[in-house]
């Protein structure tokens, strides 16, 4: 896991509500609950270099990724 990643982690790992499952670019899986019940959704991370651009470009960079397929979700509204 790369510097970015742990920036990422950090910031879901505070959402209040909810759960995410992520599938990193290595294929390993990992489960985020949030304190209290809420949306489920499921995020797939295509490559290494997403999770950066996120981080780095916002909402806007985030909608580039979706669209290019780059990042794949079950459910964008449960996501969001």
């Amino acid at each position: 896991m790369n510097f970015w990643d742990k920036i990422f982690l950090k910031g879901i790992k505070k959402f209040p509500y909810g759960s995410l499952q992520i599938e990193w670019p290595d294929g390993k899986s990992q489960k985020i609950d949030a304190i209290h019940k809420g949306p489920n959704a499921k995020l797939k991370i295509v490559d290494s270099n997403v999770v950066r651009e996120i981080i780095q470009g916002g909402s806007i960079k985030f909608a580039e990724l979706y669209i290019s397929k780059r990042i794949i979700t079950n459910n964008l509204t449960n996501l969001m």
